[in-house]
């Protein structure tokens, strides 16, 4: 009973699983990109506002 919806369900799940690191993937590049955007702007805004109390 197993054996058959298994192999039956295995290219779509294998599918899934494909599709879903590729979101995975997406999401964790969007994430660096939005960290490392978020530290540069505060390092920006902390040496603009050196640069104006100089």
């Amino acid at each position: 009973f197993m054996m058959p919806s298994f192999s039956f369900l295995n290219p779509n799940l294998n599918l899934s699983g494909f599709y879903y690191s590729i979101y995975w993937s997406i999401f964790v590049f969007i994430l660096g990109i939005l960290i490392f955007f978020m530290n540069f702007s505060s390092y920006f805004l902390n040496f603009s506002g050196a640069l104006r109390k100089v």
